[in-house]
């Protein structure tokens, strides 16, 4: 690993392929060793999807589709796997738990002046 000399480069050409300052980087990743990948959001290992080729599919392949003709496909993300596993609350049905009340009449009007609120005028201020 090389370590960082506090030197920096501006001009990106001079990091392109053939250019003084270029650098190859190893791709020190293989098949058997591929890096997990942690999810942001729940914190938990997702599966790595590596598009592996399959040189045995032919044109005349059967393929599932519905009455619209539309594909669906299923896609590991993370954000859908949290939407999945997330629990709802405070909206649970608690019949005979809650205390009946009558409705009340909101806010009226915009955020940045509701009906119900004092109007200051530029004289009082």
């Amino acid at each position: 690993a090389r370590e960082w000399s506090g030197e920096y480069i501006t001009d990106f050409q001079e990091l392109l392929p053939g250019a003084a300052c270029h650098v190859d980087i190893e791709n020190k990743n293989t098949e058997e060793e591929e890096v997990p990948d942690i999810s942001l959001i729940s914190g938990q290992l997702r599966p790595v999807c590596a598009q592996k080729e399959n040189n045995n599919v032919k044109s005349e392949s059967l393929v599932l589709r519905n009455q619209n003709t539309t594909l669906s496909t299923q896609h590991h993300t993370s954000a859908a796997e949290f939407l999945a596993q997330r629990s709802w609350k405070g909206l649970e049905v608690k019949r005979g738990e809650t205390q009946v009340t009558k409705a009340v009449e909101g806010r009226s009007g915009i955020a940045s002046g509701y009906t119900h609120e004092l109007v200051q005028d530029d004289d009082n201020t």
